[in-house]
């Protein structure tokens, strides 16, 4: 797991030591939709998912890697995505290349959303272990 992506995380918690361990295995048993702060609100992720962005993309093409896919059909896999958005659009996500129509649509919250949370689940389970 990248380090800086971790480090990324624990910023965006704003955890104190003590409760940074608990915060994690909170996590790690409960899953990011159960609510941390830092990742609740769509301007907070949506705004952590784009400023980590490098550190997510590089995270999720290991991952998928490690798993045999492709790594834009395991983000459109993402359980809070429900399936309804196709690569084409997670990639103009991801890459910035964001037209109209998923602008206005709601599609880019949704997958800036998804990315932040799967970089605070996958944050946590490197921690955990």
């Amino acid at each position: 797991m990248n380090q800086q992506l971790i480090d990324a995380v624990i910023v965006q918690l704003n955890c104190d030591d003590d409760e940074l361990t608990a915060t994690m295995s909170d996590i790690t048993n409960h899953g990011a939709d159960a609510g941390f702060s830092g990742f609740i609100y769509h301007r907070d992720t949506c705004q952590f998912a784009r400023a980590n962005m490098a550190a997510i993309y590089g995270q999720i093409k290991d991952d998928a890697a490690d798993f045999g896919t492709d790594p834009l059909e395991m983000v459109a896999g993402f359980g809070c995505l429900n399936g309804e958005f196709p690569a084409f659009e997670i990639a103009a996500v991801i890459h910035n290349d964001i037209d109209d129509a998923t602008r206005n649509d709601g599609a880019e919250t949704s997958i800036l959303n998804a990315l932040a949370w799967y970089a605070l689940e996958s944050a946590a389970h490197s921690f955990d272990n």
